[in-house]
């Protein structure tokens, strides 16, 4: 848990109880993203301190609620960790992270490091038995990395700008270059680099804009407005990164149809 910023202990604490539409999960695994270091840092606040952070995780059910129906005790799941209303407008339109009801997990609400975990069983997804444990971790930010390349609007044979290549960066350039797009990536550590083009990449050449798509994942201050003018005109930027510090972005970028999205 975190007990104060920058401080992780392991501390004892009650099993959670499982609720009629619960899900009791043991975790087999717990990714670490960026929202999670920030918090860490104390770069964001928890609601409360002791904290329990991590929202990227897979287990193993071990107690199912008696209302639920469709999964069974033994089985593998990864947890989708934004527990929304499934009412609203806004999930009913399949936009469920706009939910203003949502909960996010280990933000919001506790979140994965745990031994044990209750979900709500609408929110834990089966996966194939026996899977390796270092992909199942890696779900929940693989599907960010499609619905930020779903929202692009992105084609095959078309090009893009990958701005940051940490593991989300990463794991968007995979999926692009799976889609047939032709990726170039921005990102200043050599070894990330690296792994990128190993995955399909290519470093950005120093004089190439006019792309259609910029995908911004770093969420490091500053680098967003060198990346929209990379755009064409008119172009679309999808930012994915977390920053909180303000945008600072000149009007005059998204004027001639340069669009922003938001994979969040």
């Amino acid at each position: 848990m975190l007990t104060e910023p920058g401080v992780l202990s392991v501390v004892s604490v009650p099993e959670p109880s499982c609720g009629p539409g619960d899900v009791l999960i043991r975790m087999r695994g717990t990714g670490l993203c960026g929202s999670d270091l920030a918090v860490h840092a104390g770069h964001r606040r928890p609601p409360r301190l002791p904290w329990i952070l991590g929202h990227e995780g897979a287990g193993r059910i071990v107690e199912l609620g008696s209302a639920v129906s469709g999964l069974r005790t033994g089985q593998d799941v990864v947890i989708e960790p934004d527990y929304c209303c499934l009412t609203c407008a806004a999930c009913r339109a399949g936009r469920t992270s706009a939910c203003a009801g949502r909960a996010a997990v280990g933000l919001t609400v506790p979140g994965l490091l745990s031994d044990y975990v209750v979900a709500p069983a609408a929110f834990v997804w089966p996966v194939a038995p026996r899977l390796p444990l270092e992909d199942l971790v890696c779900v929940e930010p693989a599907t960010v990395a499609r619905a930020a390349m779903r929202r692009s609007g992105i084609a095959p044979g078309q090009s893009c700008l990958v701005i940051g290549a940490g593991s989300q960066g990463l794991l968007l350039c995979q999926a692009l270059v799976d889609h047939g797009v032709t990726v170039f990536v921005q990102e200043p550590n050599e070894a990330r680099l690296d792994r990128a083009c190993s995955l399909g990449a290519t470093p950005l050449p120093p004089d190439t804009d006019g792309l259609p798509c910029l995908f911004e994942t770093s969420g490091a201050p500053g680098v967003i407005e060198q990346g929209l003018r990379r755009l064409a005109k008119p172009g679309t930027a999808v930012l994915i990164g977390m920053d909180t510090s303000p945008l600072g972005v000149s009007p005059a970028i998204w004027w001639r149809g340069r669009s922003p999205s938001s994979a969040a």
